[in-house]
């Protein structure tokens, strides 16, 4: 989302200085909730709780207001939206001005649905484009989905972005460093780069394009941001509603389209009307244990968690 670093000018990569971004929103501030343990394992209550932290404190201390929440995370729980405690945290970030960016999930045409909680319809849900065949660059035609990206019958992703093969910066050491030497990057002699792929790497792409609108539009509202990215994807040639919704991010068209929103005349009035969102509002009040899907966490002990119980 914000990473920045270098490339080796002796490898087939191009050479930059020192400065160059690889992230999507360079001069973002972050804010960064660790929830999880070093293999990312992680129970959905310290999730509801991180998002409800944040809704309860979006004002960091330097008094910069948290705008956007990258959510690369998901379960494979079944259960409805309406009910689903994750579903109902993130919408409840959401209806308190942060625009929650979620991923679709990595299961293909495997469950039909969207991961939780991109469930829910009021969040951003992304999916993954194949860039595995693209060398200069993105056209409608050309882009196709990856073939992992979740497949909805129902409530599907909102749009793709890039999700396969992405660069960045390295964790020397880590988990996914130790276990995916496949990422290291080819002819990177500096060691600082890896590479990634997934909806979770899509949805941070998205999620740095949402902080590059509310820095040029602080007004935008979620739904209004959700709006300008949505309405003005690129089609996809041969792709499904179901797996790339309204298509492909484009991000110039994306600023065109924010910039007639927030202004007051006839069309911009219009626009701010058709963004928004009307759902069916979540309540929180299923199955906690439910909202867990398939996965059975674990306390420090290492016994598991299962019940309408938290991490503690």
């Amino acid at each position: 989302i914000a990473g920045r670093g270098t490339t080796n000018p002796s490898s087939a990569l191009p050479s930059a200085p020192a400065s160059i971004q690889l992230g999507v929103a360079p001069d973002a501030k972050l804010l960064v909730l660790k929830l999880a343990t070093t293999d990312g394992s992680t129970d959905v209550s310290q999730v509801i709780s991180a998002l409800d932290w944040v809704t309860e404190h979006p004002v960091m201390p330097d008094g910069t207001r948290v705008r956007v929440i990258n959510l690369s995370y998901g379960t494979d729980s079944a259960q409805g939206y309406q009910i689903d405690p994750l579903a109902a945290a993130a919408e409840n970030a959401w209806k308190h001005g942060i625009v929650v960016v979620t991923s679709a999930g990595n299961s293909g045409t495997g469950t039909g649905r969207l991961s939780d909680p991109a469930i829910d319809p009021y969040v951003l849900a992304v999916g993954a484009a194949d860039s595995s065949d693209r060398v200069d660059g993105w056209a409608p035609n050309h882009t196709k989905v990856a073939s992992f990206s979740n497949v909805s019958t129902g409530r599907h992703a909102d749009l793709i972005a890039p999700g396969t093969s992405l660069v960045s910066l390295r964790d020397p050491g880590s988990y996914v460093d130790a276990n995916n030497p496949q990422g290291l990057v080819s002819g990177d002699v500096s060691g600082k780069l890896f590479r990634g792929s997934g909806t979770s790497q899509a949805a941070a792409v998205v999620s740095g394009a949402v902080a590059d609108l509310v820095q040029a539009f602080p007004s935008l509202t979620p739904d209004q941001v959700k709006y300008a990215l949505t309405a003005s994807a690129d089609p996809v040639l041969g792709g499904s509603v179901n797996a790339v919704g309204a298509g492909m991010i484009d991000m110039q068209h994306a600023f065109d389209l924010a910039s007639h929103i927030v202004k007051t005349n006839a069309n911009g009035a219009a626009l701010k009307a058709a963004a928004v969102q009307s759902f069916a509002p979540a309540t929180g009040r299923g199955s906690l244990d439910a909202a867990r899907g398939g996965d059975v966490p674990l306390d420090a002990d290492g016994n598991p968690i299962s019940g309408e119980v938290d991490i503690q």
